[in-house]
C-alpha cells in the first residue's frame, strides 16, 4: 500500500475549502498534520509510513482505532491540538490519551506516560523500536495485549503496584529486555526471588520473561508467548514444579541452545517452535512418562538433524542434536506420543536411507507423512506398519528394501507416490483395512494388486 488514508466526514466551516475525503501523504512523509475536518483515523491510516517522525491530530478527530500508530519506528512526536473533545496529549506527553476513560491509545519513543492514565491499550507502542525506556506510573491498572510488542530496544521494565490486569504477550518481541521487576506491593503479580519475570500469583503462571529470567521453583505454568522472540535467551532450566508450557511460550527464541526440563511437564505444540539453534536437551526423570517421548513435542525431534542420546544415568537423559536418530530413539517415542498438528509429524527425506542394520521398526503415531526415500536402501528391513494418521507416502519411500516381506497401510493413506515399492523383491503382502481394496488399487501400480490382503483394522 503506497498511501496512508484518513477518512473525512466533516466539511470545514464557511468560506474555507472542504477537507479532502482522503488524506494521502506519501509513504516517505516525515511530518504530518492531519487536516481539520477529519473525523476518523483507522489502523491503515499510517500503514507503511515508516519514515514518519511527527504527527499532529486536529480538533475534529472523534475516533482513532487500536493499532493506528503501530510499526512507526521513527515516530518521536505526537500532539493532539487543544480543544479536541475526545483526545489529548496532556502535559506534553507525546502520546494520545482518550479523555473519557483515561486510556493511552498511542505512544512513541519520547512518550512520558502521565500519572492520570489508567490503561495502556493494545498495540499502543507496538513496533516502537527506538523506545529504550518507559516509566509506568502508579495510576495504571491495565496493560493490554501487544502493548509493547516488538519494542526491540527496551531493556528494562517495572510494573507498579497498581496493575491488576496484564496480558501474557504484552512484551512479546522485546528482544533486548534484560530486567523485569514487579513492585512488591502488587496484589496480583510478582517477581519472586528477583527472577526477572512477571508471575501471576493466583495460579503461579509465568506470563512474561526476558533473557535473564531464572524460573522460580514455585512456578506451575509458563504462559502463552511468555518468552516469544526473546532472541537473547541462550539457556533455560525449567524446574520440576512446572506442569504445563503453553503455545509459543518459547517461540522463535533463536538464541536458545540448551534446555533442561522434567519429564512430567506437559508441552503444547509449537511451545518451542522456531528455536532453530537448540542443540542440547536434558530431561530429568521422574517416572511420570517415557523420557524420550517428550522429544516429540520439540523442534527437530524427528528431522534429519534430530537429537540422539548423548548420556544417560538414573536421574536424567541428555540429547544432543546431530546425525540421524538411532533406532532406540524412535522406539522410545512409541507409547508416549499423542496426535497433534506439528511440523515434525513426518519422516524427512532419506531419514533412514541406506541403513542396513534395521530389520524392523515401529513408527510413532504422530506421523502424518513419510517423505521421499525415507527408507530407501534399508536392505534388511522385513516388516513395517504405517501409523494410523499417515495420509501420504512419498516417492521411493521404500525403494530397494529387498528384505521387506509385509507392510500394513492404514485407511488414512490417500496418496502413494511413484516407485514407493520399487526393488522390494521379497514383498509378499500389502495389508489394508477390510473393504478398502478398491481404494488402494487406485493408489498402487497394477503389478502390486495381487499382493493386497484385507485385514481387520489394526
Amino acid at each position: 500500500m503506497g498511501w496512508c488514508f484518513v477518512e473525512s466526514a466533516r466539511r470545514a466551516k464557511s468560506n474555507t475549502q472542504p477537507a479532502p475525503q482522503y488524506y494521502r501523504p506519501p509513504k516517505d512523509a516525515t511530518s504530518v498534520a492531519v487536516p481539520e475536518g477529519t473525523t476518523s483515523l483507522t489502523m491503515f491510516t499510517f500503514d507503511q509510513c515508516s519514515l514518519l517522525e511527527s504527527v499532529v491530530i486536529p480538533k475534529s478527530v472523534t475516533k482513532i482505532d487500536i493499532a493506528t500508530f503501530k510499526n512507526l519506528p521513527k515516530l518521536s512526536s505526537i500532539v493532539v491540538v487543544d480543544g479536541n473533545r475526545f483526545f489529548d496529549s496532556r502535559n506534553n506527553c507525546n502520546a494520545i490519551i482518550k479523555k473519557r476513560n483515561k486510556v493511552l491509545i498511542a505512544g512513541c519513543m519520547n512518550t512520558v506516560i502521565p500519572d492520570t492514565v489508567e490503561k495502556i491499550e493494545s498495540s499502543s507502542f507496538e513496533g516502537c523500536v527506538s523506545l529504550n525506556s518507559i516509566s509506568i506510573p502508579k495510576s495504571v491498572k491495565f496493560i493490554e495485549e501487544d502493548a509493547f510488542t516488538n519494542c526491540s530496544a527496551l531493556t528494562s521494565i517495572r510494573i507498579p503496584e497498581s496493575v491488576e490486569i496484564f496480558w501474557c504477550n504484552a512484551f512479546s518481541g522485546c528482544s533486548a529486555l534484560k530486567k523485569i521487576m514487579v513492585a512488591k506491593r502488587n496484589k496480583y503479580f510478582d517477581s519472586r526471588n528477583n527472577c526477572n519475570a512477571i508471575i501471576r500469583k493466583k495460579d503461579n503462571t509465568l506470563i512474561s520473561g526476558c533473557m535473564n529470567t531464572v524460573i522460580p521453583d514455585s512456578v506451575e505454568k509458563i504462559g502463552y508467548k511468555a518468552f516469544c522472540d526473546c532472541i537473547g535467551l541462550s539457556s533455560v532450566i525449567i524446574p520440576h514444579s512446572v506442569k504445563h508450557i503453553h503455545l509459543e511460550a518459547f517461540g522463535n527464541c533463536t538464541g536458545l541452545v540448551s534446555i533442561s526440563l522434567p519429564d512430567s511437564t506437559e508441552i503444547e505444540p509449537s511451545a518451542f517452535g522456531g528455536c532453530t539453534n537448540l542443540q542440547t536437551i536434558t530431561v530429568f526423570k521422574t517416572g511420570c512418562r517415557a523420557v524420550k517421548g517428550i522429544l516429540s513435542y520439540l523442534p527437530g525431534a524427528l528431522s534429519k538433524n534430530s537429537f540422539i542420546i548423548q548420556k544417560e544415568d538414573d536421574k536424567s537423559i541428555t540429547f544432543q542434536r546431530g546425525g540421524k536418530p538411532k533406532l532406540d530413539f524412535i522406539e522410545g517415542l512409541i507409547n508416549d506420543t499423542e496426535r497433534f498438528d506439528y511440523d515434525d509429524c513426518y519422516l524427512d527425506k532419506d531419514l533412514f536411507g541406506g541403513r542396513t542394520d534395521i530389520t524392523s521398526i515401529i513408527l510413532p503415531e504422530v506421523l502424518t507423512c513419510i517423505c521421499d526415500s525415507a527408507f530407501e536402501g534399508c536392505s534388511a528391513l522385513k516388516v513395517i506398519d504405517i501409523p494410523p494418521y499417515v495420509t501420504a507416502i512419498q516417492d521411493y519411500a521404500f525403494k530397494n528394501c529387498q528384505a521387506l516381506e509385509s507392510i500394513y497401510l492404514p485407511g488414512s493413506v490417500v496418496c502413494i507416490g511413484k516407485g514407493v515399492f520399487e526393488g522390494c523383491t521379497s514383498l509378499k503382502t500389502i495389508l489394508v483395512p477390510k473393504g478398502r481394496t478398491v481404494s488402494f488399487k487406485k493408489l498402487l501400480p497394477e503389478d502390486l494388486w495381487a499382493l493386497i490382503v484385507e485385514v481387520q483394522t489394526k
